[in-house]
């Protein structure tokens, strides 16, 4: 403790302290000598009287100076030492020396370290916890506490742990964070958080992370197991008799160079069984490997249908609920085959895809032919997807003619002329006559004419290293659209509202474009169906006679639909322009759906899923009441929860503890009767993690405490545990300066003392004066 004084006058000012001091000792004297030449006493009895006064004042000093004491301690600062024990399933691995477990080791381990934590105690606050899948703390007073017999978390969330602990101890001063665990992270995705994050923040925070690593990454630890990832690739939806791709992978561990059968599994309609319709073969050259599996198959009934992928059990395998991996697929009759062609990766085929997507009778296959790869890739083959009968329609985006064969597009265009497929070009840089298309067979089904270079005489031509001609051949926005003032009544294509009034104003609502291709005219017998309030045309269309259609739509933007409330439009127009193309503008049946977010669950999983109702033309019906309840698999009914109703519903159904099939039914009712109803399965399987794999991971142990090294983490042997915790407790403490200020006066003692003393020497001086008969 060490201890100074300081000195705080008032007005804080010393000049004014001592000039009133001054005053005082001035009239003081002045008073003396006056009363001495007056003859009223004598010098030596003025000098008493004097002196007594100047102790008032010197008193009056010391007050008016103010003077503080202060006192500088020092402390031990508040430290805390974190011990996470892990208590998971894979800790029961007896892969230890002696043919131990993992948790024998690890008890073994604290309780030869008990002592000296209670040691520690003394200074450090212990603060233990168990963890698994959630961190649970567990008493420690006096160098006890007590552990669980046996580990029986299903999880192993370290990440998690590490910074819910760190969160708690918020603000302490943390000497260290022991971490005793076989470092294998095995948890579920909402607790899956990478034990890095954990470590950096430590590293910044210079708190030391001591690893205790048990187990080993090999033997034991390796149990035998095959298994079907949990990534089973499966379309939402697939046409009748169409092929339907399914992709998994097996993962194979402690059966090297064995031939393992992997299964295709499809529900039959007729049964509700699952029945084996394609098996493979596999083997893993090492254990651990993972081997991609794809299987083909064309449904033969419409309908929805449970998909599963199943690898037969082996000999000696410990965990069997990891063998098989299933989902559900729609199966739609008829439908329409679309196949979208783009050259640039931009917001427009992004937004029309998606909106396509919404329809379930449609189904748009996507092909990017990269303008990047120009050089080494163009162009490209497409004879295989040009068969009469593949695709009814096909979109060309902001793709270059040089990108496609000549020969190919011959195709093209023979399907567009005979009837057998629509077609539609899209606006972009590279599209019409800037891509080069006025000089190829499709310019003689596109329904416009190219526009002309500056020189009055050639093509324009866009080329990739050169963008002067974007001036010519575009048309700047924003560009409103409008339907062509010439037509009567809404086109198919351009019905947003049924009135011809309230068509134009929703189509005067929506956003405009950002440009658009510029046409040099339309061709004989072409109709123009939208156009800029200029009148240049936007969306042209003809038809060749045939059962299909041609559109050329100069615009590239109407994703920004989308962006500013308009995505009902968005979807009802695109689907308008893919019927038209194949010639059907017929209505559709009206009709209740679910989209499901997810189809396989884990137990306590929520299932969020969407529900909506369309009517006989293909349109979102706002006013009908949705409700929805859920069958679960122990046969009994739960209704789920709804939000706000709109053209479409959200919801979610919390319920999923049980194991096995559930099934939402949405129900729509329109005047109090039932519109439809429609039902969608989805799936809750248990995944042992702990058990499908359980080997350690030592080396992910050592990489954290790398990260904490700066700070002194370090990796522990279980057997130095104990030396681990005498050496925290040897380690000087972090002292913290604690500053106490006392004012002189502040205290009644300090206040009452020198009250004591003024009254004192003027009472004294006021006896002499009437002494020495001075009053």
């Amino acid at each position: 403790m060490t201890t100074s004084w300081s000195a705080n006058p008032i007005f804080d000012s010393y000049a004014a302290v001592f000039a009133l001091a001054a005053v005082l000792v001035g009239v003081t004297l002045l008073g003396m000598v006056v009363t001495v030449l007056r003859g009223r006493t004598t010098w030596r009895r003025s000098a008493v009287l004097s002196a007594l006064r100047a102790g008032v004042i010197l008193v009056l000093l010391l007050s008016m100076l103010q003077f503080v004491k202060n006192t500088i301690t020092q402390r031990p600062r508040p430290s805390v030492l974190i011990v996470l024990v892990d208590v998971s399933k894979s800790m029961d691995v007896p892969d230890e020396f002696g043919g131990r477990t993992r948790w024998q080791s690890l008890k073994g381990a604290l309780k030869d370290a008990r002592e000296s934590l209670g040691a520690l105690g003394e200074d450090v606050e212990i603060k233990i916890y168990r963890f698994g899948k959630d961190v649970v703390p567990i008493d420690f007073a006096a160098g006890e506490f007590v552990l669980p017999e046996e580990p029986t978390d299903e999880e192993t969330a370290i990440g998690a742990a590490l910074q819910s602990v760190l969160r708690q101890q918020q603000g302490q001063r943390i000497i260290g964070v022991i971490l005793l665990t076989d470092g294998a992270q095995r948890a579920a995705a909402e607790r899956n958080v990478s034990p890095e994050q954990a470590a950096r923040r430590m590293s910044d925070e210079r708190q030391p992370l001591y690893v205790v690593p048990f187990g080993e990454s090999r033997g034991k630890g390796q149990s035998r197991d095959v298994a079907v990832e949990p990534n089973l690739q499966v379309n939402r939806s697939v046409f009748v008799k169409n092929q339907l791709p399914i992709r998994a992978e097996v993962r194979i561990s402690g059966y090297t160079n064995q031939n393992i059968d992997v299964e295709l599994l499809f529900e039959s309609k007729q049964t509700g069984e699952m029945v084996v319709v394609d098996t493979q073969t596999v083997s893993a050259a090492q254990s651990g490997e993972r081997i991609p599996v794809e299987f083909e198959y064309e449904p033969q009934e419409v309908g929805e249908f449970r998909v599963m992928v199943r690898v037969a059990e082996q000999d000696g395998e410990l965990v069997k609920t990891n063998n098989q991996q299933s989902t559900y697929v729609i199966v739609r009759e008829g439908g329409l085959n679309v196949l979208y062609i783009e050259g640039e990766i931009r917001s427009e085929q992004r937004f029309l895809r998606r909106s396509l997507d919404a329809s379930p009778d449609i189904k748009v296959d996507y092909l990017l032919i990269d303008h990047r790869l120009r050089k080494t890739d163009w162009p490209k083959d497409l004879s295989s997807l040009l068969e009469p009968g593949k695709y009814d329609a096909y979109i060309i985006g902001d793709l270059d003619s040089d990108a496609l064969r000549r020969e190919d597009m011959e195709k093209l265009a023979k399907l567009v002329l005979d009837g057998q497929a629509g077609l539609i070009m899209l606006g972009g840089y590279h599209s019409f006559g800037p891509g080069g298309y006025g000089a190829t067979p499709l310019a003689d089904v596109l329904p416009v004419r190219m526009p002309l270079a500056a020189d009055g005489g050639s093509l324009v031509r866009q080329l990739f290293d050169d963008e002067d001609d974007r001036v010519i051949a575009h048309l700047a926005g924003p560009l409103k659209m409008q339907p062509a003032t010439r037509r009567i009544r809404p086109h198919a294509v351009t019905r947003l509202a049924e009135d011809r009034a309230e068509n134009a104003a929703m189509w005067s609502k929506l956003p405009p474009l950002d440009g658009a291709n510029k046409f040099d005219g339309v061709k004989s017998g072409a109709q123009v169906l939208l156009e800029t309030d200029q009148g240049a045309p936007l969306l042209v269309t003809q038809s060749f006679g045939g059962a299909k259609n041609v559109l050329a739509f100069a615009g590239d933007s109407t994703w920004r639909w989308c962006m500013e409330g308009y995505a009902v439009q968005h979807r009802r127009f695109w689907r308008q322009v893919v019927l038209f193309l194949v010639g059907s503008d017929e209505p559709t049946k009206g009709s209740v759906w679910i989209k499901l977010d997810k189809r396989q669950l884990r137990p306590a999983q929520r299932s969020q899923f969407t529900v909506g109702v369309r009517s006989s033309t293909g349109q979102a019906i706002s006013d009908a009441e949705i409700s929805v309840h859920v069958m679960l698999p122990d046969g009994s009914q739960r209704p789920a929860t709804l939000g706000p109703q709109d053209e479409e519903v959200s919801g979610w159904f919390r319920e999923t503890q049980q194991a096995g099939e559930y099934k939402i039914v949405a129900t729509a009712r329109r005047d109090g009767k039932v519109y439809g109803t429609k039902s969608a399965r989805f799936r809750v399987d248990v995944t042992n993690l702990e058990l499908a794999n359980r080997a350690a991971n030592p080396s992910k142990l050592a990489r954290l405490a790398e990260m904490t090294k700066a700070a002194g983490g370090k990796v522990v042997a279980p057997e130095q545990l104990d030396a681990l915790v005498k050496e925290l407790q040897s380690q000087p403490a972090e002292m913290i300066e604690q500053h106490q200020h006392s004012r002189l006066g502040d205290h009644w003692w300090d206040a009452g003392t020198m009250f004591l003393i003024v009254v004192g020497l003027l009472g004294v001086e006021w006896f002499l004066r009437k002494k020495w008969e001075l009053v």
